[in-house]
């Protein structure tokens, strides 16, 4: 009988990850805190209630998901980040047939067919007009993939992802603990191309909301330029990781070619 993670001994291990990620410099922190720094502006700058509509709402609900899919990342959990990231998106795409006039915000509070699938209402629109939303294109796509990296409780995930024979033959609670509770047995390059996928993607999603946050004064012109430099920084970082090793992880593969084709 191997020697089980106690919750604390799980929380220990969690902030152990985050710091080792720090002291390694396992990612570039200083560039997410920039982004992050770009990303609060918006939030920062409501000097009222009144300015909160639903598409400043849902922008609020993306930066929820970004700290605390950022924060699971940190702590080697994975699959919560995409899982988060999903969430993320379906708030984004809802904003944007809020701006796109396509839907209306009783339609939104009504939880209408046109939200409650947002991504379907806006690959639906792009098939009669294929120059509609054109900000979504990689998100779309991004959007399904994000399924294959999160986890399910299909047989995929207890096969791929679980590592029972491991964790069982474990000599420790911390050993147990890193081969069925963290990622740890994945692909070691998986940490450093997730957090580049991470970033982008929510530079992306910030992007959709760039000119409603523009026109409502709440981001400036050479912050959305600054936005659109890190963006293109964050491309280049993501296609350096994209190496061999990388790509056998097929989740990762399938996440690299949303963003980069």
């Amino acid at each position: 009988m191997p020697s089980i993670l106690s919750f604390d001994d799980f929380s220990t291990l969690e902030n152990l990850y985050i710091d080792d990620a720090k002291k390694n410099k396992k990612v570039e922190l200083q560039k997410i805190d920039n982004f992050n720094q770009i990303y609060l502006l918006p939030i920062k700058r409501i000097t009222n209630y009144a300015q909160i509509n639903l598409e400043i709402q849902l922008y609020m609900l993306c930066h929820v998901n970004f700290y605390i899919g950022l924060s699971s990342l940190l702590r080697q959990h994975f699959a919560t980040t995409f899982n988060l990231l999903r969430v993320a998106l379906d708030a984004c795409f809802a904003a944007y047939i809020l701006l796109e006039g396509v839907g209306t915000d009783e339609q939104y509070r009504k939880r209408d067919d046109l939200f409650r699938n947002a991504r379907r209402t806006i690959l639906d629109q792009r098939k009669t007009d294929a120059n509609r939303f054109p900000k979504a294109i990689k998100l779309l796509k991004l959007h399904g993939r994000c399924s294959r990296a999160a986890s399910h409780a299909d047989y995929t995930t207890l096969d791929t992802r679980m590592f029972f024979h491991r964790a069982f033959s474990a000599e420790s609670a911390t050993m147990f603990g890193e081969r069925l509770y963290f990622g740890i047995g994945e692909n070691p390059q998986r940490f450093t191309a997730s957090c580049w996928i991470f970033l982008l993607s929510h530079s992306l999603i910030l992007n959709i909301f760039g000119d409603h946050l523009l026109t409502k004064n709440l981001l400036t012109h050479e912050e959305f330029t600054r936005l659109t430099q890190m963006s293109n920084n964050l491309v280049k970082k993501l296609r350096k990781v994209n190496v061999k090793e990388v790509r056998r992880d097929t989740s990762i593969k399938l996440l690299i070619d949303a963003l980069l084709k």
